[in-house]
């Protein structure tokens, strides 16, 4: 096993096995940085990509966002098309997550970047080997 996602479908973060034993409760959840959202649990095996599992993620914020705010229209969609070119940094990456959470005027927004922030932190080695 690589990581966990846990809490909120796929706005929860992830964490690696090391941190296993968190309960799955409001304190626990936080003692790793993350909420108890949905409750959700996903196994992410070593053999998968933690880019493309963030690629996947972000395509699916940039479809569902409403539109409303520039922020999480334009943000979310320009994370979405450079984890799928595989062209970025991680400095740039780090940047727009911050931003898209910061400046997003509602929580789907806000946590559209959660996992990619959390990968990040997480195995920055996948990310700088794209």
């Amino acid at each position: 096993m690589k990581a966990l996602q846990i809490g909120g479908g796929a706005s929860g973060i992830l964490i690696g096995p090391e941190k296993l034993d968190a309960t799955l409760d409001i304190e626990g959840m936080q003692s790793v940085g993350g909420s108890l959202g949905t409750g959700s649990i996903r196994v992410i095996h070593n053999s998968e990509s933690l880019v493309a599992l963030c690629s996947d993620i972000a395509k699916f914020f940039s479809e569902e966002s409403c539109g409303k705010c520039t922020p999480c229209r334009f943000t979310t969609k320009k994370i979405s098309d450079l984890l799928e070119s595989g062209k970025f940094t991680l400095s740039e990456l780090e940047s727009l997550a911050d931003y898209l959470t910061d400046s997003a005027r509602c929580a789907f927004g806000q946590s559209a970047s959660m996992a990619l922030l959390s990968a990040i932190r997480l195995c920055p080695e996948e990310f700088e080997e794209v």
